[in-house]
């Protein structure tokens, strides 16, 4: 059986060749959805103490805990930043390289991300909000992360 050199995966165009021999490059975008006002940061391919470092950077006084262990991957959390009274969203995944696997890992802190959302607003009875925030997240961040490959 042979395989093609180029295949679709989630609609998105993956070559092989390239992403075997690619150098994964450290990438940090927002996202935001129009429609219920939410939003996250979204850091991938750097370690958790880079994306701490760079968190820090852009919000003085920002302190951090380590909870998980970085060999997990993928983490998300949110923190307060008092300066501004805000909450702040951030998705963490330590390598995403196209993978079925790490778009299973992506999806997965997406997901939390949601359900954190569902919380802050209290819609947590609604199918529908859950469903349109996964869509509009994926899709959302499949097309920034386009940008890399």
């Amino acid at each position: 059986m042979k395989f093609p050199k180029t295949l679709v995966i989630g609609g998105i165009r993956n070559k092989w060749s390239i992403m075997k021999t690619k150098t994964l490059k450290p990438y940090a975008f927002d996202v935001s959805e129009p429609i219920f006002k939410s939003c996250c940061r979204v850091y991938v391919n750097m370690t958790m103490d880079d994306m701490i470092t760079r968190i820090k950077l852009k919000f003085p006084g920002f302190n951090f805990k380590k909870v998980v262990n970085e060999d997990a991957g993928a983490y998300f959390f949110w923190f307060y930043y008092k300066p501004t009274e805000q909450n702040f969203p951030v998705l963490w995944v330590r390598k995403f390289n196209w993978s079925l696997a790490e778009q299973a890992i992506f999806i997965h802190e997406l997901l939390h991300f949601i359900f954190y959302e569902a919380r802050h607003k209290a819609i947590l009875k609604s199918e529908e909000f859950f469903c349109y925030m996964l869509e509009y997240y994926v899709r959302e961040c499949w097309r920034k992360l386009k940008k890399l490959y």
